[in-house]
């Protein structure tokens, strides 16, 4: 699958600006554990924010989101204004390429 292991479903009761990051683990302090010195590589993880109908079986509509790629390193984020207080909105990440993969190459 090409969807992240969680989706969020959100509500709020007035309108809101809402802001999301996808954070990646990063080489940073490497030079002092042993278990971080090996390699890591970011995957190309992207967010999108999107409006259920009112019954919530499907996607009425895409609020928000954006497309990255591996070379932005660490932070993702995005912006949205949520305008209805009635709707269910659902945050997904997904990644369209290569995944992160840690340093004993398993998958996350």
């Amino acid at each position: 699958s090409r969807l992240c292991k969680f989706l969020y479903e959100i509500r709020v009761d007035e309108p809101t600006t809402l802001y999301a990051m996808a954070l990646q683990p990063t080489k940073r302090g490497a030079w002092c554990r042993d278990d971080r010195k090996k390699s890591y590589k970011p995957g190309d993880v992207s967010l999108i924010l999107m409006r259920l109908s009112a019954d919530r079986s499907m996607c009425e509509e895409v609020v928000g989101g954006n497309f990255f790629c591996a070379d932005l390193m660490a932070r993702r984020c995005i912006e949205v204004h949520l305008k209805d207080p009635q709707a269910t909105y659902v945050l997904a990440g997904f990644c369209l390429g290569n995944g992160p993969q840690a340093h004993g190459g398993e998958v996350r």
